[in-house]
């Protein structure tokens, strides 16, 4: 780092409440940065870096931290986690009537007071006098610290310093630290203002310049005529607290007054101010002026929200995480380093030719800007320095590479060239002479075009070290290399923007380039925001994601955002009704009729643009160069956009006879103008288009020819397998999922053109076969009809092949829970193989197979339908079938294994019957001819499985079992766990399954010394698998979402009991569990409304209100998202009911009395059955009252040594005892089932799964060897 170094160093920090911790992290990287690029032994204080530290409200409470009182950024952080803690716990008014009310009668919400102590403290922490003055003595070259505050008399921006000021407007205020300190930082409304010794009244500076970078800009100017005389400005960092969110225009007066204050205090509308202006631009363009602030995630903080760190941590984490953020934290730690660097920089008056301006609404990109500072700041003599930005057209590489012309023309000539065809590049490059020998002007009309752009060449060399040359648009690499890079220089600064990726190694080093991508989303959003008039916008609280909808659709690619924009203002339609267009369109391409128009663009090139135009050119160019590679674009257009296997499209027919030169070659051809791009996938290559390049090659290639459907459909029946197995890891799953998106993309073209055909058919079969094991269980009831109703059009009714369709379709109507409907199939099915319409006369065995696989799935429905009865009746039907298959001769292990799961169907249906002794024996006899002569397994593990859960049920449901029939239950279940996690892990169903069975037996051997396992271990174990590994997105699936609320509720029921901050540690587990749950896309059902409302009810009983509101009003919104058929059944309206009911318990007891009364009223029709059954609100919360009483007299007595667990009093009031204490904390210990409360992470299953020897192996059937 310089030592005394002539460039000035400026902080400037934004207000914003607790959100300034966001701007502590920032700067913290920013110094540790500092630390490793130069090379230093311990990160330097901020005081001993900044010449100036300016703040406003709690950015002032920094500000005095770090330059007065000389804090580490560390020591920062936790003294201000530690203030927010002290002051905004305890608000002077608790609940939100009660802060509306003295909002209303203008007093604080929190007591200035209680600041004021802790800086006393933390004064004293640093041997410090309590009442130090603020102003500091003379000499030592201290930091400099300025905070901003607000006259209370007059309203009057002001500021405090710790220096004295000698220039003739400024006041000087004798005050102390902690009078400074709690002055700025008085935010309106939360603390009242702050009366100096002097007698004047101050509070925070945040309504005006709650960003305080103009005070400090002001403060620079001031200083500079005395204290700084003869020094510059090196570095001006401004860090600001979270980027607010957007202030609609509201009728209503509180939401209008809200509004205003944020308006007035929205910071970075001021730092877009200052950046504009230009000193700004200056300071910018010259890597002397750095602005961090979090884009996304704290908009929604308040600034008392104290506890919200690591919500704060999270976000910053996640802006830092992001290469263009950590390219400016770089740039900025090298000019806080050594700020005399950037002083010396050159600025160029010479006459130019007038470049263009970036757009109007350009958005910051610090990735590629950050990147070509880097390159191209410092000259480098000994090579040519030539940069390459290439991407896909409508990328933004030109508005990156003008606003890089921006920034270097004020150090160097910046000559813009443009490329897109020789003539082009010709008459531009030749007027360039012009610019740089202005004596050869009148030359130019009389030599040859040759002569000229090689005298242009040599005039370049001559002077390397003061140009830019920006070639633009040279897209054809061909063209480029013979008829321009002849005539530019080999030496000084030269950036081309191509489509082309050849020209990074080809004609730029191999590490010199950068390939543009789509924007952020973030990014995408500010330039659709920026672009389109708010009245449009029209972003509510019902629609805040619509701008997100909209990028992510047009997939973030810049052009097409603002051309989109542009049809927005053109067709003067809102954002929503712009975005239900584009949704409807086949083709999204038409949705840009009207091209984007930038005035500020003098080129015409760059002054109206449209997506389809950019990609027409490409297109038009392969059509002469490459008519293969636009039949690729074709058949590609037919098929999702992204991840295309390349040796799918090398099984075409067309391509069937290139040798593998020329197919490489045709593929290239989309490569080279960034059409396509490919990506390596281990063993397998794929293709990627962007969505919109897409949609344009089916609108002009892959719509005008059916050749292209026509020959995509039946390979993709080929290689799309009729999945069979549950198991997610199967090469067949593997397969479907890879080809899901293509297929469904095939099947909506197809039926889009109008193609009817059988392999068609087949194709909708085998795929909606798979999205019902998958659990996309509305579409594939969708596609399966239609498959079927395709089928009967080419085959006929009476085809086999229809019928194996039908029986696709039953799956699905079985899986949607549409029995009634399923159960016709199935009839019309079995009418159909018993009549002589089937064709399968030389075929009876396969006939009768039919027939059974119909009953044993309509058996199953039946006992989904609890008609026991008619599905043993159906069972026995089963098993006679299997049984004429043998008498005709076929004895396959096939036939051996359906027939021993259709007497487990029997046995099953008999225990639904309570017919134990005789489930019993059918069970036994199953369990034994399932064993090989060896011991092994004979039949599929799955179906073992449930013979081994069969078993176990028979054996606690017979008769009232005993704790050793629970015990050889649980072993059973064990054992079956055991195997499904190490064959199937926590991806398969079984697995689940399993350990629900096992939980149930833990709770029923409570307190059982021979249990060697507890809930809570087996909870840890699944919890963290499940996060490390995540699940399947198979687990979307009813069944796989009914497994998981089963095991949830075992959660909950053990959490209950746990105290604190045991309590704190497995609720953020289950949460994780319960987040990884929802990123396999899992479905709304009643089971997931359930398992939030079972959670929430859970909460509740421990005291944690606020949690437990969040998750009823999930609960509430999965069920708004369920369809009216399903709501209206009565086990989801109790369910909706109820969930309305324990929303106004949750905020009553937070203290929201008011807002439950009023929310009781707004739902009273939902919330008055459930008072009816649980009491009413009132009754309640005088329960709770009185729970509260009684437990503060049973700790009282506890104490006095009155009372003990046995006593009578105590077992009279045992019942509000035991909710009391799950509130507010357990007497005694709660149960044996928690015994370990900090257990170790347990990553090896066989060691918690501790089981007799007997019984370890799977070959050993231990039913038959029961112990007595």
């Amino acid at each position: 780092m310089a030592n005394n170094p002539t460039g000035l160093r400026i902080l400037s920090l934004d207000g914003g409440g607790v959100k300034g911790y966001a701007s502590l992290l920032i700067l913290r990287r920013i110094f540790r940065t500092m630390m490793t690029e130069g090379g230093l032994d311990k990160e330097p204080l901020p005081c001993e870096v900044f010449d100036l530290i300016v703040g406003t409200s709690t950015g002032g409470l920094i500000a005095i931290m770090l330059g007065r009182l000389r804090l580490s950024i560390d020591e920062c952080l936790l003294q201000y986690e530690k203030t927010g803690k002290a002051v905004f716990d305890k608000p002077i008014s608790q609940n939100k009537l009660g802060k509306m009310f003295k909002k209303a009668t203008s007093s604080a919400l929190y007591d200035i007071g209680t600041l004021q102590e802790e800086i006393r403290i933390l004064l004293a922490s640093c041997n410090m006098e309590p009442d130090s003055h603020f102003v500091e003595e003379s000499g030592g070259n201290p930091c400099r610290v300025m905070v901003c505050v607000t006259r209370g008399i007059n309203t009057r921006p002001d500021v405090l310093r710790n220096y004295l000021s000698s220039h003739p407007t400024q006041e000087n205020y004798k005050c102390s630290i902690w009078e400074a300190a709690s002055a700025t930082a008085a935010a309106p409304t939360f603390f009242d203002p702050v009366k100096l010794a002097g007698g004047e009244s101050f509070c925070d500076g945040g309504m005006r310049r709650n960003n305080p970078i103009n005070e400090a800009v002001s403060e620079l100017n001031r200083e500079l005529e005395r204290g700084w005389s003869g020094r510059s400005l090196g570095c001006l960092v401004s860090i600001g607290t979270g980027v607010v969110e957007a202030a609609n225009i509201s009728t209503s007066v509180t939401t209008l007054i809200r509004a205003v204050v944020k308006i007035l205090t929205d910071s970075e509308d001021t730092a877009e101010e200052f950046f504009k202006s230009p000193f700004g631009r200056q300071l910018e363009s010259s890597g002397r002026y750095f602005r961090f602030n979090v884009p996304q995630g704290l908009q929604t903080l308040k600034l008392d929200e104290w506890k919200e760190t690591e919500k704060l941590n999270a976000a910053t984490t996640e802006y830092l995480s992001k290469s263009g953020t950590g390219s400016l934290v770089k740039l900025c730690a090298q000019a806080l380093s050594d700020p005399d660097a950037l002083l010396n920089t050159p600025l160029f008056s010479n006459r130019q030719l007038r470049l263009d301006n970036s757009c109007s609404n350009f958005v910051q990109r610090p990735l590629y800007q950050s990147r070509l500072r880097e390159y191209f700041w410092n000259f480098d003599c000994t090579k040519p320095q030539v940069f390459v930005l290439w991407g896909m057209a409508g990328v933004g590489k030109t508005q990156l590479a003008l606003k890089f012309a921006e920034v270097m023309k004020t150090r160097l000539k910046v000559f813009w060239v443009p490329a897109d065809q020789p003539s082009s590049f010709n008459q531009s490059y030749a007027k360039l002479l012009a610019q740089i020998q202005p004596d050869h002007q009148l030359a130019n009309a009389t030599q040859d075009l040759p002569t000229l752009l090689e005298e242009t060449c040599s005039a370049l060399e001559a002077s390397p070290a003061d140009w830019l040359l920006v070639i633009d648009n040279a897209d054809d690499f061909e063209e480029y290399q013979q008829a321009m890079d002849p005539y530019l220089p080999r030496s000084g600064r030269i950036l081309i923007t191509s489509r082309d990726p050849r020209f990074q190694g080809d004609v730029a080093a191999v590490e010199d380039g950068i390939n543009v991508l789509p924007m952020e989303k973030e990014e995408s959003i500010e330039l659709l925001t920026k672009s389109i008039p708010g009245r449009l916008l029209k972003v509510s609280s019902e629609t805040e994601e619509a701008p997100s909808c909209l990028v992510n659709m047009l997939g973030n690619l810049p052009l097409a955002i603002a051309q989109a924009a542009a049809n927005i203002r053109d067709q003067q339609v809102s954002l929503r009704d712009y975005i239900k267009f584009f949704q409807d369109e086949m083709d999204p391409s038409s949705s840009f009729r009207v091209p984007t128009r930038d005035r500020n663009a003098r080129d015409p090139r760059n002054a109206e643009q449209s997506v389809n135009k950019t990609w027409g050119v490409s297109l038009n160019r392969l059509r002469k160069s490459s008519p293969s590679t636009v039949l690729l674009l074709g058949y590609m257009s037919c098929l999702h956009w992204d991840r295309i296997p390349v040796n799918l499209i090398r099984q075409l027919p067309k391509f069937e006879g290139f040798s593998p030169i020329e197919f490489r070659q045709m593929i290239a051809g989309a490569l080279q103008l960034s059409l396509v791009q490919e990506h390596d996938l281990g063993q397998l290559s794929v293709l990627q288009m962007h969505p919109l390049v897409h949609g344009y090659a089916w609108s002009q290639v892959g719509s005008t020819d059916c050749k292209f459907i026509n020959e995509i459909v039946p390979l993709l029946c080929v290689l799309f397998p009729l999945t069979t197995s549950h198991s997610s890891d199967s090469s067949d799953w593997v397969l479907c999922s890879f080809l899901s998106s293509h297929c469904r993309r095939v099947i909506n073209v197809s039926e889009n053109v109008g193609l009817q055909s059988k392999q068609l058919a087949r194709l909708m079969q085998v795929y909606s076969s798979y999205l019902n094991g998958f659990g996309d269980l509305k579409s594939a009831l969708v596609i399966s009809t239609r498959a079927l109703d395709l089928a009967t059009a080419m085959w006929g009714p009476n085809d086999i092949s229809t019928f194996y369709v039908s029986k696709t379709k039953i799956d699905c109507l079985q899986s949607s829970q549409m029995y009634q409907k399923a159960l016709d199939y199935i009839d019309r099915g079995l009418e159909y193989l018993y009549s002589g319409k089937h064709g399968l006369v030389e075929a009876e065995v396969e006939r009768l197979g039919e027939i059974g696989d119909l009953l044993s799935t309509k058996r199953t429905i039946l006992s989904d339908l609890f008609d026991h009865q008619a599905a043993l009746e159906v069972a026995i039907q089963v098993v006679d079938i299997l049984t004429e298959v043998r008498k005709l001769g076929s004895q396959s292990s096939l036939v051996d294994s359906a027939m021993l799961v259709s007497l487990h169907n029997k046995a099953h249906s008999l225990h639904r019957l309570a017919r134990f002794d005789e489930a019993e024996a059918l069970n036994l006899e199953v369990l034994k001819d399932s064993l090989g002569s060896d011991g092994s397994v004979l039949v599929d593990h799955r179906a073992y499985h449930a013979f081994l859960n069969l078993r176990g049920q028979i054996i606690v449901d017979k008769d009232n079992a005993s704790p050793n029939q629970h015990m050889e239950a649980l072993e059973i279940f064990s054992l079956v766990f055991q195997d499904t996690l190490g064959t199937h892990g926590i991806g398969g169903l079984d697995t689940w399954i399993a350990v629900n069975n096992v939980l149930s037996e833990l709770v029923a051997l409570e307190g059982d010394s021979r249990v060697q396992l507890t809930s809570l271990e087996i909870f840890e174990l699944l919890f963290s698998l499940a996060t490390k590994q995540g699940l399947p997105r198979r687990s979307s699936h009813p069944e796989f979402q009914y497994a998981l609320w089963v095991f949830l509720g075992h959660v909950n029921d053990s959490l209950q009991l746990l105290q604190s901050p045991d309590f704190e540690r497995w609720w953020g587990m289950r949460t994780e569990f319960v987040q990884v749950c929802q990123m396999t896309q899992e479905l709304p059902s009643l089971y997931t409304a359930g398992r939030a409302n079972a959670a929430g009810v859970m909460l509740q009983a421990r005291g944690r209100f606020g949690l437990a509101e969040a998750q009823h009003r999930e609960a509430l919104d999965v069920l708004n998202q369920l369809p009216e058929e399903t709501l209206s059944a009565k086990n989801a309206r109790d369910l909706f009911n109820v969930s309305n009911y324990n929303i106004m318990l949750a905020l009553a007891r937070q203290g929201r009395i008011y807002e439950a009364r009023i929310y009781r009223d707004e739902h009273r029709r939902e919330i008055s059955p459930a008072e009816e059954t649980y009491d009413s609100l009132e009754v309640r919360l005088d329960r709770d009252i009185k729970d509260q009483q009684l437990y503060d007299q049973t700790v009282a007595m506890m104490a006095s040594g009155d009372l003990t667990p046995t006593d009578q009093w105590w077992l009279d009031h045992a019942i509000s005892l035991e909710r009391a204490q799950k509130r507010y904390g357990f007497f005694v210990k709660p149960s044996t089932t928690t015994d370990i409360v900090e257990p170790q992470l347990l990553t090896d299953v066989k060691r918690i799964l501790t089981f007799p020897k007997t019984i370890k192996k799977m070959k050993h059937v231990f039913p038959f060897k029961r112990r007595k």
